[in-house]
């Protein structure tokens, strides 16, 4: 019976994280689109992500995070060339790819079976 009440603990416990984990990312891509949408605030929407980064690493691919920050590097590169066209697409970009980490990352039904 003991071992049955410890399962059931560190099950509970493995729920707990999930959803705290998912409720964070969400909230954290949330905020990194928000501040996207205003053209003087992608310097603060790539601080945040890279504070962020670490947390991100731990529940998503690295390598979508190394595309992520890619695109925030081309976005500066492309704003000092003036070059507006690729800048506002490398911002869709951007921004969709925010928008994937953070729906990947949500717990759905089929992510338990």
């Amino acid at each position: 019976m003991k071992r049955l009440i410890a399962a059931g603990i560190i099950l509970a416990l493995l729920i707990a994280a999930c959803l705290s984990s998912s409720l964070i990312i969400k909230e954290k891509c949330n905020n990194i689109l928000i501040l996207l949408e205003s053209d003087s605030q992608i310097k603060e929407a790539e601080e945040l992500f890279l504070k962020s980064e670490n947390l991100f690493c731990f529940f998503a691919n690295r390598s979508f995070i190394e595309e992520i920050e890619e695109s925030f590097a081309r976005l500066s590169g492309l704003n000092q060339k003036n070059d507006f066209a690729h800048y506002n697409s490398e911002l869709q970009e951007l921004k969709l790819k925010i928008e994937h980490l953070k729906e990947s990352e949500q717990l759905k039904t089929r992510s338990f079976f």
